[in-house]
């Protein structure tokens, strides 16, 4: 009779329903994962930009091998010394050490550094 026709229909229409919840589900959901990941990113970008990390070296002096410099942060975040590399006429200065200031230095403070140059 009929209701055997109208028994397997029905789970036909089931599994349609289900699979296009399924995949309406999914387009929500990578719609919502790209809205918040390009504001998550336009605020990384802003929260750190070039603007933010600046300095200046307001002296340098050198003594036979050795060169000071005083740097001053004028940005917004702190510089920690071991972030501090020095070249001279295109070699690697030793290692960077802090002679005085805080470490890291602080936005708008100074601090002096002594770098060995291999001449």
């Amino acid at each position: 009779m009929n209701t055997d026709k109208n028994k397997g229909s029905s789970t036909v229409l089931a599994f349609v329903l289900l699979i296009l919840l399924v995949v309406s589900i999914s387009g929500g959901i990578l719609t919502w994962v790209r809205i918040t990941s390009d504001e998550t990113r336009e605020g990384i970008e802003e929260m750190a930009s070039s603007d933010d990390i600046s300095f200046y070296i307001e002296n340098i002096e050198q003594d036979g091998n050795t060169i000071t410099l005083e740097i001053t942060n004028n940005g917004k975040f702190p510089i920690p010394s071991d972030e501090i590399v020095v070249f001279y006429e295109g070699e690697l200065g030793s290692d960077v050490e802090q002679i005085e200031g805080e470490d890291p230095i602080p936005p708008g403070e100074s601090g002096s550094f002594e770098v060995e140059i291999n001449s």
